[in-house]
C-alpha cells in the first residue's frame, strides 16, 4: 500500500502566554502577525499546532523579549518537505516612569520634603552659593535626566529644572526647584 506524503504544511493553531491578543486573528493562511506587549512583559511562550500531525513543528518555546521588536519564526514542515513560516512580531513597550525615587540638594532643604509626584520645590540657599549639589535617583534606571539653570544664580529666585525622560524617549516630567539666593547681611 502506497501512502502520499502529507505536503500540509499549515498550523491549525498558534497560541502565546501574553494576556494580549496578536493581529491579525489567526487563520492559516496568514503567516503574519503582531502582538504588542508592556515593558513588564519580558518572556513569551509561543506554541503553533499543525494542522497535520505529521508534520514537523519547530519554534514553539519561550523566548526572553528585550525592548522593541522580536521576530519569532515558528516553521512548520510536510512530510513531502513543503515548508510554511509563521512569523510573529512582538513589539516590548519601552517604560514611560518618569518618576525620581530621591532629590537631595546638599546645599538646602526641600520644602515641602521630596515626593516623587510632587513637582515643584522652593529652597533657600546663602549668598556663597552659584549652583546645588543635587542628589537623585530614577525610579527606572533606564530613564535619563538633565540640569536645567543650575549655575551662576544670581541674588533672589533662581530656577533649576530637572526633566526626566523615560525610556520610551517621549514621556518626560520636569522637577521645579525655586532657588532663593539670599544676600549676605
Amino acid at each position: 500500500v502506497f501512502r502520499e506524503m502529507s505536503s500540509d504544511s499549515t498550523l491549525a493553531s498558534l497560541t502565546t502566554s501574553s494576556k494580549n491578543s496578536y493581529t491579525p486573528a489567526f487563520t492559516p493562511a496568514n503567516t503574519q502577525y503582531n502582538l504588542e506587549v508592556e515593558r513588564e512583559e519580558d518572556r513569551i511562550t509561543v506554541v503553533g499546532v499543525s494542522t497535520d500531525p505529521t508534520a514537523k513543528v519547530t519554534g514553539n518555546g519561550t523566548y526572553a523579549l528585550k525592548v522593541g521588536n522580536n521576530t519569532i519564526d515558528i516553521k512548520v514542515k510536510a512530510q513531502s518537505g513543503a515548508e510554511t513560516v509563521y512569523t510573529l512580531v512582538v513589539k516590548r513597550k519601552a517604560s514611560n516612569n518618569v518618576n525620581l525615587s530621591m532629590l537631595i540638594a546638599k546645599e538646602s532643604v526641600l520644602d515641602p520634603v521630596f515626593e516623587k509626584n510632587t513637582l515643584n520645590y522652593e529652597l533657600r540657599v546663602l549668598e556663597s552659593v552659584t549652583s546645588l549639589t543635587l542628589l537623585m535617583n530614577l525610579e527606572d534606571p533606564n530613564a535619563t535626566y538633565e540640569v536645567i539653570g543650575n549655575e551662576n544664580f544670581v541674588i533672589g529666585h533662581n530656577t533649576v529644572i530637572i526633566k526626566v525622560t523615560a525610556e520610551d524617549g517621549t514621556t518626560t516630567r520636569e522637577y521645579v526647584l525655586d532657588v532663593l539666593r539670599q544676600a549676605a547681611g
